[in-house]
């Protein structure tokens, strides 16, 4: 059967659809799990936020916002649930990830992201001395040919020890 209508929907579907709201499913899969559309589903929660919102009290209006109501509150029933298993088992995680945490409009835990106090230190000088060749690259009969690198007296660079590593006629 199709509904299009809510006055015509069947009482137990929205039970069931509640029931599926309140074990956490979203509005749309709660009303498809149910062979509801998921934009039927979704018309009826507008027009049933524009009753909430225009206080009607025509039989229409408070079927409708009746069952946006009813919708919030299962939703709500969720997350409650929810945010209570998690303050049940996991407590550190609901004071840092959950209803616990800090926000914008109340106070709560938060990890401390701010610098709450900084010591005064003198600047640091950072001095980087890069050793440069004395001259580009040359590839001369096919071989490329060694060249110089000058690194400066107060260095503390140590050449590697090449003399057990094979030669390039070797190779």
């Amino acid at each position: 059967m199709i509904y299009r209508d809510l006055l015509t929907f069947p009482a137990e579907i929205k039970e069931k659809i509640f029931a599926h709201l309140r074990h956490g499913s979203t509005p749309p899969d709660s009303a498809e799990a149910e062979q509801l559309h998921a934009s039927i589903m979704r018309a009826w929660l507008e027009r049933g936020f524009a009753a909430f919102l225009d206080g009607g009290e025509d039989g229409e209006s408070v079927a409708y916002r009746t069952f946006f109501i009813e919708t919030c509150q299962a939703m709500s029933q969720a997350r409650t649930d929810a945010t209570e298993r998690t303050f049940a088992d996991s407590p550190l995680a609901w004071n840092l990830y959950g209803g616990g945490r800090e926000t914008a409009d109340r106070p709560g835990w938060q990890k401390n992201a701010k610098v709450v106090h900084q010591d005064e230190t003198a600047a640091r000088n950072i001095e980087t001395r890069w050793a440069t060749a004395s001259h580009p690259m040359q590839i001369q009969g096919g071989k490329l040919q060694p060249f110089r690198v000058e690194v400066p007296p107060d260095s503390d660079y140590q050449p590697l020890d090449c003399s057990n590593w094979p030669s390039e006629d070797e190779g």
